[in-house]
């Protein structure tokens, strides 16, 4: 604790940094690529892939994650056209994804709810392009960059000459629900299954039970899935 109120920390610079929210965890290392050229900002040096074990000092010091710092803010697909089998699986899986939330990871269930995020799943749709294009943002200062899927909710984009599209939406579809453990292989087991009924035999496997009708959208399920 006093180490972390002291503010001060060995950056990538070679020298410490006292942290004026501009220091950050250089947590994902595309990102840090892509934006450690600025004299702005500096990036704690820690070792290679060893962030986990860190994780306890850069909580107490509130230090921020690159990861969490940029934004998506843009996505550039070319010839997009809907991916019908994709995107009505999705739309299949989405009360499922939303039982699964709310028992098993609450407080992200209340987030997305409060963020009205929960209540556009039944307008997913994805769709597959020829190449794709995103645009990330850090502290004002923007990079293109290629992408085989990315998502601004609730459109997904995939490429078409991805093989593992299923596997790769369910990955992206994890992220835009702040990617709790075990999320993406779930919704990615959920968009494996041929049918509801399918789906449903998931949620008994993993003992999840329907959802409590006092809960206010539970009345948005049965009109999802209706909506198809």
């Amino acid at each position: 604790r006093d180490f972390a109120g002291s503010g001060l920390y060995w950056t990538d610079w070679d020298e410490f940094w006292k942290d004026r929210d501009d220091v950050y965890v250089n947590d994902h290392g595309e990102y840090y690529d892509l934006f450690n050229d600025r004299d702005d900002c500096a990036f704690l040096k820690l070792p290679e892939n060893q962030f986990p074990s860190f994780r306890h000092l850069t909580e107490a010091a509130g230090l921020q994650k690159l990861s969490e710092a940029v934004r998506l803010v843009e996505i550039a697909p070319v010839d997009p056209r809907q991916e019908r089998t994709i995107t009505r699986a999705v739309r299949d899986a989405a009360p499922f994804i939303i039982r699964y939330l709310y028992f098993n990871e609450n407080e992200v269930y209340r987030a997305l709810e409060a963020s009205g995020t929960l209540r556009q799943m039944g307008d997913i749709n994805v769709s597959v392009c020829e190449s794709l294009d995103v645009v990330l943002e850090f502290r004002e200062t923007q990079q293109r960059v290629a992408r085989d899927v990315a998502g601004l909710f609730p459109e997904l984009f995939v490429c078409e000459d991805v093989d593992d599209a299923i596997d790769r939406i369910g990955v992206i579809l994890a992220k835009q629900f702040h990617n709790p453990r075990g999320l993406d292989s779930f919704i990615c087991l959920l968009l494996t299954k041929k049918s509801k009924a399918a789906m449903e035999g998931v949620m008994e496997v993993q003992r999840i039970p329907a959802m409590p009708t006092h809960v206010p959208l539970s009345s948005m399920l049965p009109q999802m899935e209706e909506d198809d």
